[in-house]
């Protein structure tokens, strides 16, 4: 029973780990950086978002610019509570979406701005954060007044 517990503990601390504050760990591959022009809004379809992914990798990394350009597929934003809101429906992606894919070099970046977030039901005035879907990301907090 001991070592039961002990292997569970050995678990949770490694699962944890990859739980850590990407300052606090040294970046490899994509990472996203966020910042907002404005960090006050009155709605969400206000807000200013400027993303940077660079590939801090040692290879080359693909992207796929198709999906990074729209809010609706590359950005999340939780409420206080720390629930997904559910954005509006994404549009139809194209037939060959081959040609949105771009390679970043080692150190190279790409960058994406998002003018207003799209979601289904109108935000109440309280915090909420920001961060990518599918990248790594630092957080950026909004505050809708």
């Amino acid at each position: 029973m001991r070592r039961a517990g002990h292997l569970i503990f050995v678990v949770l601390a490694l699962v944890c780990f990859g739980c850590a504050h990407p300052d606090t760990i040294s970046r490899t591959g994509l990472f996203a950086h966020l910042s907002v022009s404005h960090p006050q809004v009155t709605r969400l379809d206000e807000a200013e978002i400027t993303v940077i992914v660079r590939n801090y990798g040692p290879t080359n990394a693909t992207i796929n610019t198709y999906a990074l350009e729209s809010d609706v597929l590359s950005i999340n934003v939780l409420n206080s509570k720390g629930e997904i809101l559910a954005p509006v429906p994404a549009s139809i992606p194209p037939p060959d979406v081959s040609k949105y894919r771009r390679v970043l070099s080692p150190g190279a970046s790409q960058k994406f701005s998002y003018h207003g977030l799209s979601y289904e039901v109108e935000t109440p005035p309280g915090r909420y954060t920001v961060r990518m879907r599918h990248i790594p990301s630092d957080q950026i907090v909004l505050t809708i007044r």
